[in-house]
């Protein structure tokens, strides 16, 4: 296989200077493949606003449950759809940084109640904020009724598949689903 002067396949080479991309609208037929699209869009618009706080998506998301009381780690994980290690991870670092407390069940020692700390309520009122107008931003091309519309799809979507747990979420060998676009 052909390869360019800095040794990559050719295939992988950048688009010269003035190239255009094959259109979008060749792969529309997908609707999978645009929200994948959209999804990696609108998560590199939130990283971005999270940066400055040191915390992506997840994190936040496990702010946000833990505002609604303490909760048992396992149980974090399913509703983010982690696997055991990545949630670990997760409220570990998250641990370390002060934003929660962990305490092991009394019942299992192994088992952990994951509760939201003083400086873990303070970020996510920050963090929300900005995510709410980075969000705002990201959907702006949308009118208000569309962008309500939207949501109430994706909502629907997700609540009729609830019970399918996505193929690769539990898999220690695989990124979390969001990535595997």
């Amino acid at each position: 296989m052909p390869r360019d002067n800095k040794g990559r396949l050719a295939d992988d080479a950048p688009a010269p200077p003035g190239a255009c991309a094959p259109p979008l609208h060749a792969v529309a037929p997908y609707t999978s493949y645009l929200l994948c699209l959209a999804m990696r869009q609108a998560d590199a618009h939130i990283a971005d606003a999270l940066a400055p706080y040191d915390l992506r998506l997840p994190h936040l998301c496990v702010l946000r449950l833990l505002a609604t009381g303490p909760h048992a780690q396992t149980t974090l994980g399913h509703t983010l759809h982690l696997n055991r290690m990545m949630i670990m991870r997760l409220v570990t670092a998250m641990e370390d940084a002060g934003l929660v407390h962990r305490t092991p069940t009394p019942h299992n020692r192994h088992a952990y109640v994951v509760t939201l700390t003083p400086a873990g309520q303070a970020l996510l009122l920050q963090a929300e904020a900005v995510v709410g107008r980075a969000e705002e931003a990201f959907f702006a091309p949308l009118a208000p009724d569309e962008y309500l519309q939207f949501r109430a799809l994706l909502a629907r979507l997700l609540e009729a598949h609830a019970c399918v747990e996505p193929p690769r979420a539990e898999r220690a060998d695989r990124a979390p689903v969001p990535d595997g676009c």
